[in-house]
């Protein structure tokens, strides 16, 4: 196996990976014993449900029902054999956690950490948040006494001009207040060819050669130093492991919608990623942040490939993360998921419609998996993410054509005035009447979707003290149902999200790689909830009418799935917002244990976020042109551009007379290419102070005016005196 010298090793591990001395034939016996579960508990359902159409008479759509059923209920047999094998991993006597606690710091002085960088890919974000993440991760790693291998680095790929220049602003003033500018970095790329795997792939080429591993962070992401520093060590004391994923909980959310998502990411996540742990052991998967990636490894056997045919389902990879830990699996490195590894977190969306456009490009990535699947050189566990990632969102299109069928085969009955009498099946011996072998079939099903909820919960009662954390068990049973009560009302509306991306992506209608919404405070008007789901609205009503006209019963039936989709627009707005989830949160209900104890990171995340935010909004605006005008914000623009070596001569931007004398608002188009060019920033900036004002346009002269009379940029530059 190609593994690099680990030329750094502590000398005497301390951390261990869960489950790495499990030999071959007990991960064979293991995957074995998932699967004998797995096809137990689906040919079950199948069974069941095979006679259930057979006691009706089996007959033209009926053949494909069976076969859309089929599919589903083994998606949601594997839900419930993950939940299952994840409650008796967590369970099971002498399970070694992720981490051992080993000796404390201390006791660890001789420890040195090989070189480490601490990466944020950023595309148009949110300034404040992200460099208060960034400041809130650094102070955290040096309370470690461990940061003296670790660099961090803000890689921007931003193509708004202000955004661009806040970035700069808000990292210099953070760099100067931690004294950091030697080991916080900021980096801004010309082109975003490649998006997010581009951004990191460019960074490595320039700098990857110097550290050992990179630990990936987003925009919203934040891991606490301890957690950081364990990660390294891990990855030291086990050279043949790639990739060390996290498994990162929602935090800071505040409309309902963002609440409920955090909530059950904080009950159930721990028993889907232990059960998920039980069965790919070695060969885990990666989604691309809040991990740990042996560098070396990953540069030489992780470069994407372009797809065969054009975008959307080829061309570029956009989900490139399942392909990074398939690589790395193909190059002989092995991937692990720390479930029970703490102190790794990350923000949500906050409501439905953020949620599904993060979903659309999910989708879009997912799709593309589809050219993997038959790859001749990959191992079969690499396979079953690509599958269970692109089942992901193509079960809701099998989902809603098994509704649609069996609608046409009741209107199909209903028109032949022909009456129902049940036949006697091959489960005869449980003499049901055919009302109750729906019930039991409905159970079942219901029952297995719930499954990871239930051991979820009880997994959280077999532990008195984790139990306190959340209230105690009556307080906690209440937010299990309410999350339930929620995810039952909305699972129809992302069917039909779902469905469309899943039929409009292979038509061409791909998604551009955008800002995503990442305000935990973002609600949605009337009118936006309307605009968005007026659609599902209007097929709700249509569907309702069709069933209420020729079957009763079946109006009943379907109501779980028509009334959601009918009040899709109230039920959007409620979810998406603030009081309401203030409501809930004055209430104790949906509470965390991050939020009922807060852990120190998020309390100096919050801080630091207002603190820049009041500094930055004191700037003058528009950042970018500001950039031209303020002589101190112009000499660090240009000083960044050149030591980076991101700096690109435009030919458009030397027309400086032409520029000046045009209105400022309608330079847009150009400003980001002056700002790209350091030769032509500068000497924009010195025709700007020595050009006679009488040959500005108005709003440079008003630019000039903001400055002279409010200097608010020296915050920047305290022990520098203003130009005149």
């Amino acid at each position: 196996m190609p593994l690099e010298d680990n030329t750094h090793c502590c000398s005497k591990p301390v951390f261990r990976l869960h489950n790495t001395t499990i030999t071959p034939r007990q991960r064979a016996m293991r995957r074995t014993l998932f699967l004998c579960v797995f096809l137990l508990v689906s040919c079950t359902g199948i069974l069941l449900f095979a006679d259930y159409l057979w006691r009706t008479q089996l007959y033209g759509l009926k053949y494909a029902i069976l076969a859309l059923y089929t599919i589903l209920f083994c998606l949601i047999s594997f839900l419930f054999c993950n939940g299952f094998f994840g409650f008796i991993e967590l369970r099971r006597r002498g399970r070694r956690n992720s981490l051992d606690p080993g000796p404390p710091h201390d006791e660890l002085a001789d420890d040195v950490l090989p070189p480490t960088c601490v990466l944020f890919p950023i595309y148009n974000e949110d300034v404040c948040r992200l460099m208060a993440g960034v400041k809130t991760v650094w102070q955290s790693v040096q309370e470690t006494g461990r940061a003296e291998a670790i660099d961090f680095f803000v890689l921007s790929d931003s193509t708004r001009p202000d955004c661009w220049v806040e970035e700069e602003i808000a990292w210099y003033h953070t760099a100067r207040q931690l004294d950091a500018l030697d080991s916080l970095h900021y980096r801004h790329r010309p082109v975003n060819v490649g998006m997010k795997s581009g951004n990191i792939s460019h960074f490595l080429e320039q700098w990857g050669s110097a550290y050992k591993y990179m630990v990936i962070l987003d925009a919203d992401s934040l891991m606490t130093g301890t957690t950081l520093v364990n990660l390294v060590r891990m990855m030291e004391a086990h050279p043949q492991v790639g990739i060390i994923q996290t498994s990162p909980l929602l935090v800071r959310a505040e409309t309902f919608y963002g609440r409920i998502q955090q909530f059950a990411t904080s009950l159930y996540s721990r028993v889907f990623a232990a059960g998920m742990s039980f069965w790919q052991g070695s060969e885990g998967n990666y989604i691309g942040h809040n991990a740990i990636v042996r560098v070396k490894p990953f540069m030489a056997n992780c470069g994407l490939p372009k797809l065969p045919w054009k975008e959307p389902l080829g061309g570029h990879i956009y989900s490139h993360d399942f392909v990074e830990a398939a690589l790395m699996r193909r190059a002989g490195y092995e991937v692990w998921l720390a479930y029970d590894l703490e102190g790794s977190y990350e923000e949500g969306p906050a409501n439905l419609v953020a949620g599904a456009w993060r979903h659309r490009r999910w989708c879009q990535g997912n799709l593309q998996h589809m050219w993997f699947l038959f790859s001749g050189d990959l191992s079969l566990i690499s396979r079953c993410h690509f599958l269970l990632g692109i089942m992901a969102y193509t079960s809701s299109l099998i989902w809603f054509t098994l509704l649609l069928f069996s609608t046409l085969v009741v209107l199909q009955f209903e028109r032949s005035g022909l009456s129902l009498i049940p036949s006697s099946g091959f489960t005869r011996f449980l003499n049901l009447s055919l009302g109750q072998h729906g019930a039991l079939l409905f159970g079942l099903a219901f029952g297995l979707l719930l499954s990871v909820k239930i051991f979820g919960l009880l997994d959280l009662c077999m532990d008195r003290q984790r139990l306190q954390t959340y209230g105690g068990f009556l307080r906690c049973l209440a937010n299990v149902l309410l999350e339930t009560a929620v995810s039952i009302l909305t699972a129809p509306v992302f069917m039909l999200w779902h469905t469309l991306f899943v039929i409009t992506i292979p038509m061409g209608k791909g998604v551009k790689w955008i800002t995503q919404s990442r305000d935990p405070r973002q609600g949605l008007s009337w009118r936006q909830a309307g605009k968005t789901h007026a659609w599902i609205t209007g097929v709700g009503a249509c569907w309702m009418l069709v069933d209420y006209w020729y079957n009763l019963n079946f109006f009943h039936w379907m109501l779980l799935i028509n009334g959601p989709l009918l009040l899709s627009i109230p039920l959007n707005k409620l979810l998406s917002s603030l009081s309401a989830g203030a409501w809930l949160r004055k209430r104790g209900l949906l509470l965390t244990p991050e939020e009922r104890k807060p852990p120190s990171e998020l309390l100096i995340l919050d801080e630091s976020e207002r603190s820049l935010n009041a500094i930055l909004e004191a700037f003058p605006r528009p950042a970018a042109r500001m950039a031209v005008v303020d002589p101190y914000l112009n000499a660090l623009h240009v000083v960044i551009q050149r030591q980076t070596g991101a700096c690109v001569t435009m030919p458009g931007a030397e027309d400086l007379a032409q520029m000046l004398q045009e209105d400022a608002a309608r330079e847009e188009a150009w400003i980001h290419e002056l700002l790209l060019d350091d030769n032509a920033c500068l000497k924009m900036h010195h025709s700007v102070w020595d050009r006679p004002e009488s040959m500005l346009a108005d709003d440079w002269k008003e630019l000039l005016d903001v400055y002279r009379h409010s200097c608010r940029s020296h915050f920047l530059f305290s022990d520098v005196p203003a130009r005149d």
